[in-house]
This record gives C-alpha cells, sequence and structure tokens, in this order.
C-alpha cells in the first residue's frame, strides 16, 4: 500500500536532501493487537529490523508520522484517540540496512504505511486557520549573543540550524543558530505552530533553561527522557522573553491540515 506523502515539514525536506537516495523499505510484516496491558504510558522501541510498540493510539502514530500536532488531524473517530495498540513491524533483507540509515523523523513516517495498510487510512490535506504563536523580538530588544563565525566552519549551512542541543528536558543550547530552527524546536515544546516573526536574518548563540509543563515524552530507545528538569526555571513562555528577548505571541496561521476520510478498526491477526 502507498502512504500518503506527509506534508513537507522543514525536517522532512532536510532529510531528504540529506539522503535523496534512501528507498523507504516496506514493512514485511505488520503485527496489530488491542493493548491490555493498562499502563498508563506508551512505549515505542526502534528495533534494527522495525520497531516494536505498547499501548499507542492510532492518533499518536498519525501525529508523528504526519510530523504534525493534534489540533492538525481532523476527522477522526473518537476510537482513534482513546484505543490503544501493540504493534509489531519489521522489515526484511536489505530493507534492514536501509532502515539503519534512515533518520528518527524518516522512520516516523514509515508508522504511516501501518495506518493505511492495517486501518485503512484515507486522508486528503486541507489549509485552515488555526492557533499559533508567533515567535517575536520582545520590548527591549535581542538578548542573544550574535555568533562567532565557526573557525574552519565544519560544513554549518548558511542559514542552517548551526548547533542546536537539547539537554535533557528543559535546557536547549544553541551555537550559531538561526530563527527558523528554534521556532521549531520551541513549538515541540507548546505543542502548535510556531510561526518566525522576527525578522531577525543573523545566526545566534545562547542557552535557554525552562521548566517542561508536560511529562517526558517516548524517545528512540523506548526510554523516557526523564532527567529531573530544574522546577526553579521559568516557563517555556517567560524563559524565552527573560532570556532570549524574545517573545510567543498567540497568533492565528494558516496551517496544512490533514483530513481523515476513512479509518476502520483493523482485524486482530
Amino acid at each position: 500500500g502507498q502512504s500518503p506523502a506527509p506534508p513537507a515539514a522543514p525536517q522532512a525536506a532536510a532529510a531528504a536532501q540529506a539522503a535523496p537516495d534512501v528507498k523507504v523499505p516496506e514493512f514485511e510484516v505488520i503485527s496489530v493487537k488491542p493493548d491490555k496491558s493498562g499502563r498508563g504510558s506508551g512505549i515505542l522501541r526502534f528495533r534494527p529490523d522495525g520497531f516494536d510498540m505498547q499501548n499507542l493510539s492510532v492518533h499518536d502514530l498519525m501525529a508523528a508520522g504526519f510530523h504534525i500536532f493534534d489540533d492538525q488531524l481532523a476527522g477522526e473517530p473518537e476510537w482513534v484517540k482513546t484505543a490503544s495498540w501493540d504493534i509489531q513491524a519489521k522489515v526484511a533483507g536489505e530493507d534492514v540496512a536501509a532502515l539503519e540509515k534512515m533518520s528518527f523523523d524518516q522512520r516516523a513516517a514509515m508508522f504511516l504505511q501501518i495506518v493505511t495498510e492495517r486501518f485503512g487510512l484515507k486522508v486528503h490535506h486541507e489549509t485552515r486557520e488555526l492557533p499559533v504563536y508567533a515567535l517575536v523580538v520582545a520590548k527591549g530588544g535581542v538578548k542573544m549573543t550574535a555568533a562567532k563565525p565557526f573557525p574552519n566552519p565544519p560544513a554549518i549551512a548558511k542559514g542552517g540550524p548551526g548547533r542546536l542541543e537539547l539537554i535533557g528536558r528543559g535546557k536547549l543550547q544553541a551555537e550559531g543558530t538561526t530563527m527558523p530552527y528554534v521556532a521549531e524546536v520551541l513549538e515541540n515544546e507548546v505543542n502548535r505552530k510556531v510561526v518566525d516573526k522576527t525578522g531577525l536574518t543573523g545566526t545566534y548563540d545562547f542557552t535557554l533553561t525552562w521548566t517542561p509543563d508536560r511529562p517526558g515524552k517516548v524517545e528512540a530507545g523506548g526510554a523516557v527522557l526523564s532527567s529531573a528538569p530544574d522546577d526553579s526555571a521559568p516557563s517555556i513562555f517567560t524563559a524565552v522573553q527573560e532570556q532570549l528577548g524574545l517573545r510567543l505571541e498567540a497568533s492565528k496561521g494558516v496551517v496544512d491540515v490533514i483530513v481523515v476520510d476513512h479509518i476502520e478498526k483493523p482485524t486482530e491477526d
């Protein structure tokens, strides 16, 4: 089955440029069973030949696969969000080597194969006006340091992300980064599209420390990143203003929305 193409998220576009010759592997085996564990959180483990997941909803799979936020999925029946599934998916043969070369985002896009083949997903794209955050320069101006040129630049793309490193949860270190990439990191924290309206075209160095307001997310290894955040640190909104001299301003924007036309519960294996 053909998966619907994910919207051109910057990561997906960057991944495609970085590895244009990556042939997307096809899962040879997909096992789907209702989750009976009653555990509180989902677990996702990437394996060399695919992945195992426990207690995740189809909504979680689609949001990760399309690389979108919750409000960018429309038309889902209620069970898509509430029913939990245990899924194993495996590739075979030379696809195992191809899978190994794929980035986290490219692997996540493969979740759509599962939802298409086993849940009969059909979708279409629409643009709708939704709440977004605009990233703007705060009163008092920018508090980030203009980046020094890298010594013998280690192939840092002009206008690229520079070095952006999330340290545990609640700390971001940036070196030579540009605002569109800062917006992209922030949107994962506020779980909503963030649009760069700063007008800043330079590259910046900064450290941002905040207290995350959500529990750890499922990470690649199935471990939940839960290094205890510094509870004395401010919220992400306050931190962005006090430490970077920027502001996250509630706004409206035209956003790509994926509308579910058809989806059904699978027959059990």
